[in-house]
């Protein structure tokens, strides 16, 4: 049997879900995914931006958010660049600054992590077919 879920709303609107279980014959309550404060995702963002001298102001979105690990938080920043910042399941992040507004909204579009892996894959096998390619000329 699996356990329950529920969700719980904050005073901003925004949706958490929640796994319940039971521990000891106590209920127990977690929050899935992880805890996304916009505020500290723009301050890495600025931080970044910072170190290669350039400045553009930064929206990284709703407040407060719960994703699952490994999604990505998408950043509008000023100029019509964009960042975006991966949350792995420890908490750390990795980020890609993009300021050219054509790639940035060609980044935009582009799907899930899962999805970007495949064609990474996809990418390297068509490389390595080029290698053979070229070896055999």
């Amino acid at each position: 049997m699996a356990p329950p879920r529920c969700v719980g709303t904050t005073l901003t609107g925004h949706v958490l879900p929640i796994a319940l279980g039971v521990d000891r014959g106590a209920w127990t309550w977690r929050v899935e995914g992880l805890f996304v404060r916009a505020d500290e995702v723009e301050v890495l963002v600025h931080g970044a931006l910072d170190e290669i001298g350039v400045t553009r102001t930064v929206d990284c979105g709703p407040r407060l958010r719960v994703l699952p690990p490994e999604e990505r938080v998408e950043c509008v920043l000023s100029e019509r660049g964009r960042a975006f910042v991966v949350v792995h399941g420890d908490g750390s992040t990795a980020l890609e600054l993009v300021l050219d507004p054509a790639a940035a909204a060609a980044r935009a579009t582009e799907g899930s992590p899962a999805e970007e892996q495949s064609l990474e894959a996809a990418s390297h096998a068509l490389e390595a077919g080029d290698e053979a390619d070229a070896e055999e000329q």
